[in-house]
């Protein structure tokens, strides 16, 4: 694949993956036992206070994404976040369905996106070879 196809559908990935997790984090915030609802966890209201902060994490994760995704080669480590977050929410999503604490089905979105975000970055990290090294700035 063309190296200038593989950065602008990494630029595409990048913004998606940031609303995505943008979404996610207003739900958190604004309407959490929607959320709780959606993903069939009945958890006490106190848990909102949790699902808010945790919000405004993926709200400013979402953020940081949707602006790296401008220069993504200047911001190759949330490339590499996006590759190891995807990651780590499929093993925690399949540790939780293993032990039976939720069913596959209440997992089952989850790890959809996940998985298919790990595939995509991991498929489009731009290969040392195949890029111009990114000007340095002189300090």
């Amino acid at each position: 694949m063309d190296a200038s196809l593989r950065l602008a559908l990494l630029r595409v990935i990048m913004v998606a993956d940031g609303i995505v997790l943008g979404l996610f984090g207003l739900g958190l915030i604004l309407t959490p036992r929607a959320m709780f609802t959606l993903f069939k966890l009945d958890l006490p209201p106190a848990a909102g206070y949790i699902a808010g902060l945790w919000g405004a994490l993926l709200l400013t994760l979402a953020a940081a994404y949707v602006m790296a995704a401008r220069q993504p080669l200047r911001n190759l480590v949330l490339v590499q976040i996006g590759i190891v977050r995807a990651l780590l929410e499929t093993a925690v999503s399949l540790f939780y369905v293993g032990s039976q604490a939720i069913t596959l089905e209440q997992a089952a979105a989850g790890i959809f996106l996940a998985v298919w975000f790990a595939i995509a970055y991991i498929l489009l990290f731009p290969q040392a070879m195949a890029y111009p090294e990114p000007p340095h700035v002189q300090q």
